[in-house]
């Protein structure tokens, strides 16, 4: 699939995918401790980088890694402002870290 079919499918789904060279990936919901181990991270870089003109998100903002990969990380920090793709302010293309909690 390509990336534009890619998007306009994600953009009306009314489930979340990830993307990685061609193919689509169906994204699975997490577990309670998933969410906690999430949201105090989130707390805690929200809280170390504030003073430094960063923005911490969670879960819901889709990132385009490169032409290649977009996903929704579970925690994204963009520092500055934030760069889109386009102008749906939809997908971050400019995070300085990206993290993903295993569990």
């Amino acid at each position: 699939m390509s990336e534009e079919e890619y998007l306009e499918r994600e953009r009306a789904a009314e489930f979340r995918s990830d993307y990685y060279a061609g193919y689509v990936y169906a994204m699975s919901g997490g577990s309670w401790t998933h969410g906690t181990l999430v949201q105090n991270v989130n707390r805690l870089l929200d809280a170390a980088l504030r003073s430094r003109n960063c923005s911490v998100r969670s879960t819901d903002t889709r990132v385009r890694v490169s032409g290649k990969l977009y996903t929704y990380p579970d925690i994204v920090v963009v520092c500055g402002e934030p760069k889109f793709l386009d102008n749906r302010t939809d997908i971050v293309t400019n995070p300085v870290l990206i993290i993903e909690v295993l569990s």
